[in-house]
């Protein structure tokens, strides 16, 4: 039996690959043309939770100041569930600030559909939060 482009996870795979590419681009269309209509973002770097394409690109406004950015993934995991998938990770911003090398490092997870008339899968709900640089004293 072949396995479909639908339902291996070279698409979500893809998808991936297409925001790194346009978050690294910085051109807030593209990065807007990956989520839904009605996504929502819950970004690292604001208390503002994002919802829809226009709050989303506004979010992603911050990335215009930044040198040589580049996004980096680590530490994978995808689960599909029918024409829903749920990637999840860890993902690494480098960049150039006020001259400055600068890293941060983030767990994320974007919950993608599948649309059949694009044949697209489309963020429609992106966490994010900065990862904790030592373990945390309430489970220790």
């Amino acid at each position: 039996m072949t396995t479909t482009y639908f339902e291996s996870t070279l698409g979500i795979e893809d998808a991936e690959l297409c925001w790194k590419e346009a978050i690294e681009s910085k051109h807030l269309q593209n990065i807007a043309s990956l989520y839904c209509e009605k996504a929502v973002l819950m970004g690292a770097l604001s208390p503002k939770v994002a919802h829809g394409k226009k709050e989303i690109s506004s979010y992603f406004k911050l990335l215009k100041s930044l040198d040589r950015l580049s996004v980096h993934f680590f530490e994978t995991r995808i689960n599909k569930l029918s024409h829903t998938a749920i990637n999840s990770g860890i993902y690494r911003f480098d960049f150039i600030e006020n001259r400055e090398q600068k890293s941060i490092v983030a767990r994320y997870t974007f919950v993608l559909e599948y649309k059949e008339a694009t044949g697209q899968w489309l963020i429609v709900n992106h966490h994010s939060s900065l990862l904790p640089q030592k373990d945390s004293r309430l489970f220790s």
